[in-house]
């Protein structure tokens, strides 16, 4: 039993080397995730009335949904277009999943990265922040599998 009480000690200190490595790149790419993508995820397609064009006071409650999930949208390059009779709106709503993907703040961008980071769920996410941003973006979440 002693033994390998003191195998499990050696590991515990050899792992906290491993968990401060991790932590940082986690970090790092919590940043530059932060940077790319904050907000992206809340643009939302919303029909086009003529009160948006005049400038009146407009209050959206429809969205543009297909199987009962708001479509993120993006005004970039290869970026997901809305259909005729909508146009892409920023900061519209909250973040899919419930407001639980996003990279609005350092918190949030440190969740989704842990979410690739260990894969879990990882595709909805890519295909969310590509859907808004754009298909070249797909070289941040390469980097983010292969060096996290």
């Amino acid at each position: 039993l002693k033994t390998i009480v003191d195998a499990l000690i050696q590991s515990l200190i050899c792992l906290r080397d491993v968990t401060v490595l991790s932590s940082f790149i986690l970090s790092i790419f919590a940043l530059v995730g932060l940077q790319l993508y904050m907000g992206v995820l809340r643009q939302k397609c919303v029909p086009t009335y003529e009160s948006f064009i005049n400038g009146s006071n407009f209050s959206v409650v429809y969205w543009y949904q297909e199987d009962d999930i708001h479509v993120v949208c993006g005004n970039a390059s290869g970026s997901r277009k809305c259909p005729h009779g909508y146009i892409c709106w920023k900061d519209l709503g909250i973040n899919p999943d419930f407001g639980y993907t996003s990279f609005d703040s350092y918190g949030w961008a440190m969740l989704s990265c842990f979410r690739l980071m260990t894969q879990d769920y990882w595709e909805n996410l890519y295909q969310l922040v590509l859907s808004a941003a754009g298909r070249y973006h797909f070289f941040y979440f390469v980097a983010v599998i292969f060096f996290g």
